[in-house]
């Protein structure tokens, strides 16, 4: 969505993009605790994966790791905005 994209001047735009960036990254690392949260209490209650039969909580973590990878990559174009990838021409 490109709500806001005109709230402040075009000059501001990459130092907007980092503030996002770290923004977004922050908020999936909040994400992310509260997935080993989810886990950790799956693993303590001993939940089983339907129809296989097995632990449930090695499967769920992809969950956090999933979280975890996308924070680290908003944090990478934060660091190096050149990584960023160019988004489409509206």
């Amino acid at each position: 969505p490109r709500l806001g994209f005109k709230w402040v001047p075009e000059r501001w735009a990459p130092h907007m993009d980092r503030i996002a960036d770290v923004f977004t990254g922050l908020f999936l690392l909040v994400v992310t605790w509260y997935g080993v949260v989810f886990v950790l209490a799956s693993k303590d209650s001993g939940v089983l994966a339907a129809v296989i039969n097995v632990s449930a909580w090695p499967i769920q973590t992809a969950i956090p790791l999933g979280f975890a990878s996308a924070a680290l990559r908003y944090f990478a174009f934060a660091i190096w905005p050149a990584v960023r990838p160019v988004p489409p021409l509206p």
